[in-house]
């Protein structure tokens, strides 16, 4: 089982939730947890995070996934590509930006390397 290492968040971001954004590979399935949030205002798409080289999917991946910060039921768009740039591309509101103190929950994206 393949431990655990932080995502080294950049831009206008921090942790959100009850721990660090995370990943680790386990075969040949990368798996993120935990949630970032944003801390300021940003255009999307807005990107948080590189993924290193051996974590990186073969092919751009797309995950829907749950935003954490906000009172209501709302889903975002999470991209990554083969270079390992992390994307929040969109939400359910229709937003052209982050807000602050919201953000995706990475708990739900794991792929194929």
């Amino acid at each position: 089982m393949g431990n655990w290492h932080e995502l080294e968040l950049i831009g206008k971001t921090q942790a959100g939730g009850t721990g660090k954004p995370e990943y680790k590979k386990q075969g040949d399935i990368v798996y993120l947890q935990n949630v970032v949030l944003w801390t300021a205002a940003v255009p999307l798409p807005a990107h948080f995070a590189t993924l290193p080289e051996g974590f990186r999917p073969s092919s751009q991946k797309s995950f829907t996934v749950n935003i954490r910060g906000v009172t209501s039921f709302v889903t975002g768009s999470i991209n990554i590509d083969t270079e390992g740039l992390c994307t929040y591309s969109a939400n359910s509101l229709g937003q052209t930006s982050t807000s602050i103190n919201h953000g995706p929950d990475l708990s739900t994206v794991s792929f194929m390397i």
